[in-house]
C-alpha cells in the first residue's frame, strides 16, 4: 500500500509515493509505518493482503480483513489482521496488526484502489439513517502504542473529524499489487 496526496515531507520522510511497513509495536505486534521507500522493490514487511467476502449487494466492493504474514523465528509464518486500536481519550485510533483475527477491523478499496471503511449508518442527524459511504479518515500522525513512530492513523468520526492530535496529516492509501 502506497501513500498518496497530504504534504509531501514528514520529518524528512516524503509521503507522497511512500509504502507503508509493518513495524514493531511490542511483543507480537505490529504498526503501520512510513518507510521512506517506493514501491520498486516490495519487501516482506510492505506485503498485505486482501482477505474479502463477496457482498450480497452487487454494487459495494469486496470488503474483508487485512491481512499480513507475521514472521517469528525467521520461519514461522502466522497470519495476522489489522484492528484499530482505540483510546477513550483520543478520536485518532492507530492500526494495529497482531496474530488471528478475533478483532479485525473490515476494509474495502474503491475501484480506484484507495482503502476505505464503509459506514451504513449515519447518526450525525437526528434521526439517525441508513447512509452508505466509503469514510477515508486516514492520516499520517505521530503515534504512541508501545513505541513512538510516524504511522497510518484513523480519525474517528464521520463528515470530515479533525483530529485532536496535531501531528496528523491528511493522506489517501492506495492498494498496489506486486
Amino acid at each position: 500500500m502506497i501513500l498518496s496526496e497530504g504534504n509531501p515531507i514528514v520529518e524528512g520522510l516524503p509521503i507522497n509515493g511512500t509504502v507503508l511497513g509493518a513495524c514493531h509495536e511490542g511483543a507480537a505486534t505490529k504498526g503501520l509505518c512510513l518507510t521512506g521507500m517506493d514501491s520498486s522493490s516490495p519487501e516482506s514487511y510492505t506485503t498485505f493482503y486482501h482477505n474479502t467476502t463477496e457482498s450480497a449487494d452487487p454494487a459495494m466492493d469486496p470488503y474483508g480483513i487485512l491481512g499480513y504474514d507475521f514472521k517469528i523465528n525467521l520461519d514461522e509464518i502466522h497470519p495476522s489482521t489489522l484492528s484499530l486500536s482505540k483510546s477513550d481519550t483520543s478520536n485518532v485510533a492507530i492500526p494495529i496488526i497482531q496474530i488471528g483475527d478475533r478483532t479485525s477491523t473490515y476494509v474495502s478499496f474503491s475501484d480506484c484502489g484507495t482503502l476505505y471503511i464503509h459506514n451504513s449508518y449515519d447518526d450525525t442527524v437526528i434521526p439517525g439513517q441508513g447512509d452508505d459511504a466509503k469514510v477515508e479518515n486516514w492520516q499520517i500522525c505521530q503515534t504512541y502504542f508501545a513505541y513512538r513512530f510516524w504511522t497510518l492513523a484513523w480519525v474517528i468520526g464521520l463528515k470530515d473529524p479533525k483530529p485532536q492530535n496535531p501531528t496528523c496529516v491528511p493522506v489517501r492509501v492506495v492498494r498496489l499489487f506486486v
